[in-house]
């Protein structure tokens, strides 16, 4: 049910006394999520959410049963960003909610808009064996709980847990007492106040000061080599729009942080900056005397620890007030949501009359910017197992238009930001907020499940990553996801590998024999299949397209291929903010 779809509430919560008397928290509790748009909810069933899973299935909920409490977070986590929309997850208590951490503090890094129903030990039970201060745990890895310790107060508590996360603020955590989820109530105990039986929506963005405004059109209106930097916040079409209007007006060139790649359509468009980014990107990044950044995080790898917009004036646009000046010093801060600012600064720029003395502009810039984008496409296979470039070219070139790209965390994925091209931000999810390797497999699952049939969702993990996730494929079996598993498997893992070479230091602990992932999948009912030519890539690329259901390809790929990213590098040097 999408929010504000509206239902006969004589129905869903029983008003008859005779019938009232026998209602659980846990009823309410099912027609409160039900309320707040919920027809979706990743679970790990246990003794603690049994009969809640019950109700809300009865009622036409789908329930997807992972296999795991931090998969089901991963798969909500995947729902979120694919719909924009709140993903729910109902985990139990104790261990069931410290399995969650990693998940959880990568949806919060992300801000993924997350509503966790937890279950409880009664404070009472001091000697339960799932006793664990969950509320604290809660705080430190989501960064909210609201713990409940009122029945009757379930359907505010509820509305509160949802509007915050659609506020843009990540996840919240409903905290509920096994023994107050089992307790009696009577309807007319419940605060049913029309306020919070509605879908709770985040507020209204702030609207910039316009004195900000002022000062970023005259810092663009008089530069000489600006440059706009989007982020994951301003990754859809409307702010492209905006910036490119901006751009072609003060003659910026155009750059992204890795969540927004591929947003510009234009020969200006210098691609990923930072330490991700190539040999013009880096110039243009040493020499702009002005940056407008939309919705990026301007951290250390953006910035290449302070080597780059060293000398620019730098204005952020951000919703959020803390964002500014976080890592990096900024000139003039605008806080609202993208569109909103991009829009006021355009206009003030108009009336100012802007445009035309840019050095960044002209035949020469588009020249080697090509050039840069061009020497990616030029090089040499190497011998033996298959080069990890000429896989993930391949693989572009044969996936679907309609397509989510999801990708893990590790040395192969920065083959995948040169390699695998989308049409826009939108169509990848990058999982590696937390720097954590085996999350992107169940958050495929969610973007997956979420997105349907007809968009193909394909995952690219390593094989380290992957040997952390298997389980999570008995749950892609049982509920028919139709996601295609792209495991590229250098039996090892390939980070620390390089980390530990380029310190001249042994790697053989980072290395490993991997087993037969494809056998493995079969084992759990996936379609699998090994490949190690590129007559097999050929072969199993077509069922990319055409599988229905779970499909793993397991590439044996040449472990002697170093990114370019990990030459002389001996710890991490970038980031997807």
């Amino acid at each position: 049910m999408a929010p504000g779809t509206s239902f006969d509430r004589r129905e869903a919560i029983p008003i008859h006394k005779e019938v009232a008397g026998k209602m659980k928290v846990y009823h309410v509790l099912a027609e409160a999520l039900l309320e707040q748009g919920a027809t979706t909810v990743y679970a790990l069933m246990t003794s603690d959410n049994m009969s809640l899973l019950g109700v809300l299935e009865s009622k036409g909920v789908t329930i997807v049963r992972a296999r795991s409490e931090y998969g089901a977070v991963c798969m909500a986590d995947g729902h979120a960003r694919q719909t924009g929309d709140v993903g729910v997850v109902a985990i139990g208590a104790g261990p069931s909610a410290a399995m969650t951490g990693t998940a959880l503090v990568t949806a919060a890094r992300r801000r993924s808009p997350l509503v966790v129903i937890a279950g409880d030990v009664a404070p009472t039970e001091r000697d339960h064996l799932k006793r664990f201060p969950q509320h604290d745990f809660f705080e430190l890895m989501a960064g909210h709980c609201l713990s409940q310790v009122s029945p009757g107060s379930v359907v505010r508590d509820t509305f509160e847990v949802f509007r915050r996360a659609r506020s843009g603020a990540g996840p919240s955590v409903l905290n509920i007492p096994v023994n107050l989820l089992e307790a009696p109530i009577d309807f007319r105990d419940v605060e049913r106040d029309s306020r919070y039986m509605t879908p709770a929506v985040a507020v209204a963005p702030p609207e910039p000061a316009a004195a900000a405004v002022d000062a970023a059109a005259h810092i663009l209106s008089t530069a000489r080599r600006p440059i706009i930097l989007a982020g994951r916040a301003a990754a859809g079409a409307e702010c492209r729009d905006l910036m490119m209007k901006i751009g072609d007006l003060v003659g910026a060139l155009y750059g992204s942080s890795l969540q927004g790649q591929y947003l510009f359509d234009s020969p200006y468009d210098v691609g990923v900056v930072g330490t991700l980014g190539h040999a013009t990107a880096s110039r243009a990044m040493t020499e702009a005397d002005c940056a407008l950044v939309v919705g990026a995080s301007l951290n250390s790898y953006t910035v290449a620890h302070g080597q780059f917009l060293a000398s620019a004036k730098i204005i952020q646009v951000d919703i959020r007030p803390g964002a500014f000046g976080d890592t990096t010093p900024v000139d003039v801060a605008i806080c609202s949501d993208a569109a909103t600012g991009l829009n006021r600064i355009l206009a003030a720029l108009q009336d100012l009359g802007a445009g035309g003395r840019s050095e960044f502009r002209g035949d020469d810039m588009v020249k080697a910017i090509a050039e840069d984008f061009a020497q990616l496409r030029h090089y040499q296979p190497a011998s033996g197992a298959l080069d990890p470039r000429l896989v993930l070219d391949t693989v572009n070139r044969c996936l679907p238009r309609r397509r989510r790209i999801v990708v893990d965390a590790g040395h192969f994925a920065f083959f995948v930001v040169d390699h695998v091209r989308s049409g826009s931000p939108s169509e990848r999810v990058w999982t590696g907020d937390f720097a954590s390797i085996g999350l992107a497999v169940p958050v495929g699952l969610g973007v997956a499940t979420a997105a349907g049939a007809e968009t193909r969702t394909v995952v690219f993990v390593g094989d380290g990553g992957f040997a952390m996730s298997l389980v999570e494929l008995d749950t892609a079996v049982r509920h028919r996801i139709p996601v295609a598993i792209v495991v590229i498997d250098d039996d090892a893992y390939g980070a620390e590998v390089r980390y530990l070479e380029n310190r001249g230091e042994s790697a053989h602990l980072a290395r490993f024999d991997s087993p037969d992932f494809a056998a493995i999948a079969r084992g759990y009912g996936c379609e699998a299949r090994t490949v190690r030519t590129l007559e097999d890539l050929t072969s199993a690329c077509d069922r990319i397209r055409d599988a229905s259901g779970p499909l793993v390809i397991d590439v044996k790929v040449n472990p002697d291929v170093v990114n370019r990213q990990f030459r002389g590098r001996t710890a991490s040097a970038a980031s997807i903010e």
